[in-house]
């Protein structure tokens, strides 16, 4: 390739304009890069420079999105709904198997399969991010996947915490405040769901 060559790119799977600010860094940092230009909303990413297409699918593959060279991209015009938006179909998967956890727990009262829908749930709604979080840490970046993986975890461990230690009944009013405060919202928000 010549010096000043353009090469153009469609983007799938990014997820937050966080991301794409941070892999358009990165195809900056590649050699014979001299300049990139990434619109988030159109999914576009441009690159100024002496390089090879495959150098920037490569990186941006690393990143956990596919850059597919412009004059190779095809919008799918007859795929259907869920084909297109994935992110649809797992979020429907994912209210799907809370609202199944949701009846085994309130309904059946069956609380193990209802863990187990729940855990399900937070697996096929998370994947995506989980994927992105690992990809991040694995080249020691913190961003917004990683963070929802840690808030994720978190929740879970504080709601098992507060039903092994008070087993639905509620803590001494003259004991440690913060397990009464969280009780006390776990109690509110499991009511009102």
């Amino acid at each position: 390739m010549g010096n000043g060559a353009v090469l153009e790119f469609r983007l799938e799977g990014l997820s937050c304009a966080d991301c794409a600010v941070k892999l358009e860094r990165q195809i900056a940092s590649l050699p014979g890069v001299q300049e990139t230009k990434l619109n988030f909303t159109a999914a576009k990413l441009t690159v100024y420079g002496d390089m090879s297409a495959d150098a920037v699918i490569s990186e941006a593959r690393r990143d956990g999105v596919k850059a597919i060279p412009a004059g190779e991209y095809k919008e799918q015009t007859g795929a259907n709904f869920w084909t297109k938006n994935r992110w649809a179909t797992t979020s429907a998967i994912a209210g799907l198997l809370l609202a199944l956890g949701w009846c085994l727990d309130y309904v059946l009262e069956t609380e193990t399969a209802a863990r187990t829908l729940y855990l399900a749930c937070i697996a096929a709604g998370g994947f995506a991010v989980g994927r992105k979080a690992l990809l991040s840490l694995s080249r020691f970046r913190l961003d917004m996947n990683v963070l929802m993986g840690v808030a994720v975890t978190g929740a879970i461990l504080i709601g098992e915490l507060i039903l092994h230690k008070f087993k639905g009944s509620a803590p001494e009013p003259g004991a440690d405040p913060l397990p009464f405060l969280i009780w006390g919202q776990f109690n509110v928000l499991s009511r009102t769901i």
